[in-house]
């Protein structure tokens, strides 16, 4: 296993490693999840008035933060901006830590495509959960997310 390493060299290691879905496979064999718990969250409510349809927009980004022992550690951070026309709704930023127990050698750029195609499957149904009941005492109307679909070949 690694030396725990900073998410700029995980990702120019990543560049350089080509894993094929075949090797992506039998390197997932490998890693088991430990735990995702709750690591930071800041919300801000601006407005109660809903005078129409209101939108939400989200992005996601995670970066592995250590390799080392035979643990991973990633984190997962979510930053939503809700909308109702013109007028700001609220504003958060959620961060999850997802810890993971790593048998053998795992490639540099593993964590790069796990980040891409599997860790939104495990990550998404907490932040979900935390957005509908967050929003219930913020006073807004319920607001579940969809789900995550992702398409073969994606």
């Amino acid at each position: 296993m690694p030396k725990a390493k900073k998410q700029s060299a995980l990702r120019r290691s990543a560049e350089e490693v080509t894993i094929t879905p075949t090797q992506y496979g039998e390197i997932l064999k490998c890693v088991d999840l430990r735990d995702i718990y709750l690591k930071e969250i800041k919300s801000t409510l601006y407005s109660r008035e809903l005078t129409g349809r209101a939108s939400l927009k989200f992005d996601e980004s995670a970066n592995v933060l250590s390799v080392a022992e035979n643990v991973a550690t990633i984190e997962v951070s979510y930053n939503l901006k809700a909308k109702c026309g013109r007028n700001r709704l609220f504003t958060s930023r959620i961060k999850y830590a997802v810890l993971f127990d790593c048998k053998g050698d795992i490639p540099d750029g593993f964590f790069e495509l796990y980040n891409k195609h599997s860790l939104p499957l495990q990550t998404f149904p907490y932040l979900r959960e935390c957005v509908n009941s967050m929003i219930s005492r913020m006073g807004l109307p319920p607001l579940i997310l969809p789900l995550r679909k992702f398409l073969v070949g994606d």
